[in-house]
């Protein structure tokens, strides 16, 4: 099954129950199709088009990249960088030679080779091809103790600025194998260890820094790899310049914190989020699914009408050493869709500086709207922001909406000469002087899409369920994996993966090892109320100060009920309880908001403790001249 749909010439994908033949695309919203067998040409929306080979609904057998073991992570990631040449080709450029060429340095039948490009092709992920890649689970493979000793070698032998050839290692190598009394490896494992090692790192280690930093970093002004819409995109996050006001009464609440992606390219915002809590990996996860996702359903949700031709993995994400990025969840969700993960060195004015004057613009245009804080204390002086805040959150998220979409899309940009909307037009389109990249592919499953980008806990399965945060979550779905024991060492018991949305505790999704893919578990009693996961801690905390020392799901339950009674009483007092209403109702769908179940940028959960780890987001960016 696809998870995505292909537009590029020469492609096969099928409307209307028919197969077509693509063509060309027209604009940024549709394509030129020929039905096989026939001579007549069609135009086709491309939110119609599908792929040619059938969909299951989403139970297509994956693999989960989370319980992947780092090394054969990071191994996979090379061999996938081994093959991106091939698979960026299409069947009429790719030669057996090619792949005879690359089949050798994997030392892999060529046939292998082809059966890889194939499920890539069919998945669009990394995990499609280590599936097939770790085949070979339980032949002999080097030992933990000869790995140590390859990668000794390597830092102490030829990391240095003697600069000493690959045999040097290889001779090393042997030696102390030999005085571990240790088989020793192949000269050839050694010389592919080394050549798997970065080329900026080689440099930088070999002769010097300076060496590394003039051939690898970018020039001043330039951003390298920025040569097409959607190769590099920067992500960041800010506290937006107004004050928002809850749904019921009305009353003002607080900032809320905006997450954007833009493209370098065009300087087209891919997309956003708009939220109440920090950020944190979750956040970013959202903000990067609503800039991947197709537009038109979130638009319709939204009530705006505009064309937001924007959806597509990026090549690259550009950010500041976030520990969001740097961690399972949103690092290896990139990477398993094939999105690398850049971190922008701090101090460095040339990156980061088409977002941050991004920001600029946006949130001076907030400066209007009543509520506004301005810039800075002196901008703001006597102006009453809370007495004069008026729009809600979900209010403010279809303003910002109408912006992007509408105004800032169609001015005229000084750094690119043109508008956002025509470079990233020109750029997939093409215009006389220069070939457009094409339409980028299309997700077909926005909703398995964002859980890759989800939080995730490791529970064992017992008779009960899953406990997750004191709390019970049952289906029959479990019942074969009750008291499992660990398959790698079996006197410990087996951990299975659950995806959680903090924002909804209702139910929790299982990753099935036996059918590959997310089962929805909810609470094992049914008749629990909505609530998010910051509302459980919350009550959590508020028992053991109270003198509880054993907390169960029922005390749970009722202390929250005793929470929100308690905010019923003081909404219109506090901002505090406003704020705990409005995330709860928005996060729960109780909301009368547009913005209730909307999807990728949907309110959110309040701040909590559990994430006060993970909200070093996005800082240290400076303008570059």
């Amino acid at each position: 099954m696809s998870a995505s749909v292909a537009f590029k010439p020469g492609t096969i994908v099928r409307w209307r129950g028919r197969r077509f033949v693509v063509i060309d695309c027209v604009g940024l919203d549709s394509i030129v199709g020929r039905q096989v067998g026939k001579h007549k040409l069609d135009q086709i929306p491309v939110s119609e088009a599908l792929p040619d080979h059938p969909t299951n609904g989403g139970t297509n057998p994956q693999i989960n990249v989370i319980s992947v073991p780092e090394r054969e992570w990071q191994t996979a990631s090379k061999q996938f960088a081994m093959l991106k040449p091939l698979l960026d080709m299409d069947g009429t450029q790719r030669t057996r030679a090619d792949v005879e060429r690359v089949s050798k340095i994997l030392k892999r039948h060529p046939a292998t080779i082809y059966r890889w490009i194939d499920a890539y092709h069919h998945s669009g992920r990394i995990s499609g091809l280590l599936q097939k890649g770790r085949a070979d689970r339980g032949k002999s493979r080097l030992s933990n103790e000869v790995e140590a000793i390859i990668e000794t070698a390597i830092n102490t032998v030829y990391l240095t600025a003697e600069q000493p050839p690959v045999s040097a290692v290889i001779e090393e190598v042997a030696l102390q194998c030999f005085k571990a009394k240790l088989k020793t490896p192949d000269a050839s494992t050694v010389r592919r260890r080394v050549a798997m090692l970065a080329d900026r790192l080689k440099l930088e280690k070999r002769k010097n820094k300076k060496a590394a930093a003039q051939k690898f970093e970018p020039i001043k002004g330039h951003f390298p790899g920025a040569d097409a819409p959607l190769a590099v995109a920067q992500i960041d996050h800010t506290p937006m310049d107004v004050i928002v006001v809850d749904e019921e009464h009305r009353q003002p609440i607080q900032r809320p914190s905006l997450t954007v992606i833009i493209d370098v390219y065009s300087r087209m915002v891919l997309g956003f989020a708009i939220y109440l809590e920090k950020p944190s990996a979750f956040t970013a996860g959202l903000a990067i699914a609503h800039a991947v996702l197709p537009k038109e359903p979130w638009l319709k949700e939204v009530g705006v009408t505009a064309d937001w031709p924007c959806w597509g993995k990026m090549r690259k994400i550009h950010c500041d050493n976030a520990k969001e990025f740097r961690g399972s969840v949103i690092g290896r969700a990139c990477r398993d869709h094939d999105i690398a993960v850049a971190h922008r060195p701090p101090g460095e004015p040339h990156y980061g500086g088409h977002i941050e004057r991004g920001f600029r613009t946006w949130l001076t245009q907030t400066h209007r709207l009543k509520g506004t804080t301005f810039s800075n204390i002196k901008e703001k002086s006597q102006y009453p922001s809370e007495r004069r805040a008026s729009m809600t959150r979900a209010e403010l998220e279809k303003w910002f909406t109408i912006y992007v979409a509408k105004v800032y899309a169609n001015k005229f940009h000084h750094g690119i000469q043109t508008t956002p909307l025509a470079k990233y037009q020109d750029g997939i389109v093409g215009t006389a002087s220069r070939p457009g990249i094409g339409l980028p592919e299309r997700i077909l499953e926005p909703t398995a899409f964002a859980r890759d980008f989800m939080p995730f806990e490791e529970r064992t399965i017992q008779g009960y369920g899953v406990l997750i945060d004191h709390v019970y979550f049952w289906d029959d779905a479990l019942r074969p994996w009750m008291h499992s024991r660990d398959p790698e060492d079996p006197k410990q018991p087996r951990k299975f993966l659950l995806r959680i949305n903090p924002r909804d505790m209702r139910e929790v999704y299982f990753w099935d090892p036996a059918n590959k893919t997310y089962i929805p578990i909810p609470y094992r009693d049914r008749w629990r109320p909505p609530t998010s996961r910051w509302e459980i801690q919350a009550a959590v905390k508020r028992l053991k100060a109270q003198g509880y020392a054993r907390v169960d799901e029922a005390l749970i339950f009722q202390a929250i009920d005793e929470m929100r009674s308690v905010e019923r009483e003081s909404e219109r007092k506090t901002k505090k309880a406003r704020r705990a209403r409005e995330m709860r109702d928005n996060s729960t769908g109780h909301a009368s908001s547009t913005s209730q179940k909307r999807g990728p940028s949907a309110v959110t959960i309040p701040e909590t403790d559990r994430y006060q780890d993970r909200v070093e987001a996005f800082e240290g960016i400076v303008e570059p001249d």
